[in-house]
């Protein structure tokens, strides 16, 4: 879908990031598109990842971090850490999750705009969320001007 709505291009750069280190490296051996870099490293460390990419900040950040079994500390520091590594004002995270209330309430705490769309088809069945750091309908009225 990304690719459809001309999000990723072809001087897109597409950062992985796994903690699991053999799927890490499966990643690495099987993908072969120049635009991907794949890290065997956390999610918290996202921004020091963008720093080893040249980049300073992600226009869009997808997970599916099982935050519904996580500390709320770990969830917190990830959640955070993904709200800094984005660009304002048009930086969107898109995260799949399983509906739980922690897991909306600490995404609603960095993420002040964000819809939630429930996935009937998976089991268990997912909520894809798409939340942004500031207010998104002004800025998509912007766009349409141009």
């Amino acid at each position: 879908d990304l690719a459809k709505k001309n999000v990723l291009t072809e001087d897109s750069l597409i950062v992985l990031i796994e903690a699991n280190k053999k799927f890490a490296d499966t990643l690495k051996r099987t993908i072969d598109d120049p635009r991907v870099r794949v890290f065997h490293d956390v999610a918290q460390n996202v921004r020091v990842i963008l720093d080893q990419c040249g980049v300073d900040k992600a226009d869009t950040i997808i997970s599916s971090i099982p935050y519904s079994v996580m500390r709320r500390s770990v969830r917190e520091n990830i959640v955070r850490e993904t709200a800094d590594a984005l660009s304002h004002p048009h930086g969107k995270h898109l995260l799949y999750n399983v509906n739980t209330k922690k897991v909306e309430k600490t995404l609603r705490a960095f993420f002040p705009h964000m819809t939630a769309t429930r996935l009937e088809d998976n089991a268990p069945p997912l909520v894809l969320y798409e939340a942004f750091v500031e207010k998104q309908e002004a800025h998509r009225n912007d766009r349409a001007s141009d």
